[in-house]
């Protein structure tokens, strides 16, 4: 199977939007959560890398509060559903956890110029990759 130029420069802005995205999270958020609820995913996926999803709560649960965390009944858990914090434990397992945002901006500005090229042809694929590189919003979710 033949790559098209367009396919090239479609491989080419989702690379851009890989190292855009972990540009965004190393320089401004510093590869650290920022939110409360971040914190929580942060904390949901460490602790499935040991195996776990609920841990002993600790003897002064209030003394070691993390928001979004819950302590019942002698059990810590994060409150959120565990899709996304399984999908960070993917990259704590690998020690970079600061690369999964990037890899999936990459991967949704690819996904966005396929569903524009079936739909609508090469040009509006790119254009739409390119659009959805290059807005703000993107990136800053992204990053």
């Amino acid at each position: 199977m033949t790559m098209s130029r367009a396919d090239r420069l479609a491989i080419l802005l989702s690379l851009l939007a890989v190292a855009a995205a972990y540009l965004v999270a190393d320089r401004i958020f510093e590869r650290i959560p920022h939110l409360e609820d971040e914190v929580a995913y942060a904390w949901q996926a460490r602790l499935m890398t040991t195996g776990q999803v609920v841990i002993e709560s600790p003897p002064a649960p209030k003394s070691f509060l993390v928001p979004f965390v819950v302590d019942y009944q002698g059990r810590r858990f994060g409150k959120y559903p565990l899709g996304w914090p399984a999908v960070l434990a993917v990259g704590d397992f690998f020690g970079r956890r600061d690369w999964v945002n990037p890899l999936l901006a990459g991967l949704a500005v690819w996904l966005t110029y396929r569903l524009g090229k079936k739909l609508f042809g090469e040009i509006v694929g790119l254009f739409a990759a390119l659009l959805t590189l290059t807005s703000p919003f993107f990136l800053l979710n992204a990053g």
